[in-house]
């Protein structure tokens, strides 16, 4: 995860400045993560180098991370502002009434995968008269061979010795209107697709938010098996609270995403 170094808050697509970081191609290389980017020497990092110990921020959370100084360095470098690279080593919890009580979660936003449908991705090249890079919305499955909108019927599915659970629909934010390849904001996704995909609360809904059910291994072209299917699709209601401190939580979040992008966050969703 990237922080700002100032107070190892965490920095993604979605904060200004920013944006370059869909341009980092990470590869993992036995123990060893290279990190790539046009213009720039690869960067090789062990996963278990040491560093500096350190208390980061993410969203509602505050979890154990030691930071990769030389990474870091990297990329301060490639995004031209000082900032931290840093590794999760202590516990943080799906903080999320949709999932169970003590699920774990690494540096992500707030479930550990997202499942999209192929056929979601042109239903909505349809509707808006264009082509759209489905890589926009950050998937972690992409599933094929369904209907538009399968992945939010999946209760249960099952990949080779994975099984996975959708827990909820996924409302997006304004990073997919970032390009993936460039880093640059070149489309008006979140706004085109409301009047197609906005669910009763006004929020953007593309893909399921999914959790682990059983690890296993997952590659290119394994065929998907459903184990559980739910009638209500991604229509549906659900509630998008937290556990615990909401107060808390709301402070944390305005701080990570900072005044200017909170602003214009409460814009876009009362617009």
């Amino acid at each position: 995860m990237v922080t700002n170094a100032a107070n190892d808050i965490f920095r993604s697509q979605r904060h200004k400045g920013f944006e370059g970081l869909a341009r980092v191609r990470p590869e993992r290389q036995g123990d060893a993560l290279i990190l790539h980017a046009d213009g720039m020497e690869s960067m090789i990092t062990m996963a278990d180098e040491e560093g500096p110990a350190l208390l980061s921020t993410i969203w509602d959370a505050r979890v154990r991370t030691v930071e990769h100084r030389k990474a870091s360095e990297w990329m301060s470098d490639f995004l031209h502002q000082e900032c931290k690279f840093v590794r999760q080593v202590g516990t943080r919890f799906v903080n999320d009434v949709n999932a169970p009580t003590g699920e774990h979660i690494s540096l992500v936003d707030r479930f550990p995968l997202l499942a999209l449908h192929r056929e979601t991705v042109t239903a909505a090249e349809r509707l808006l008269g264009r082509k759209i890079d489905a890589s926009r919305f950050r998937y972690n499955f992409l599933f094929e061979g369904g209907a538009a909108g399968d992945e939010n019927h999946m209760q249960k599915f099952r990949i080779n010795d994975f099984s996975g659970k959708g827990a909820k629909p996924c409302p997006r934010c304004p990073t997919i209107d970032v390009n993936q390849e460039t880093g640059i904001v070149d489309e008006t996704l979140l706004r085109d697709l409301k009047p197609h995909f906005g669910n009763t609360k006004g929020q953007v809904i593309m893909g399921e938010n999914c959790i682990v059910e059983n690890l296993g291994t997952i590659v290119v072209g394994s065929p998907v098996e459903i184990e559980q299917w739910r009638e209500e699709g991604w229509d549906r209601e659900f509630d998008d609270k937290r556990r615990t401190g909401k107060f808390g939580a709301a402070w944390r979040g305005f701080r990570a995403l900072g005044f200017k992008e909170s602003f214009r966050w409460l814009l876009r969703r009362y617009e």
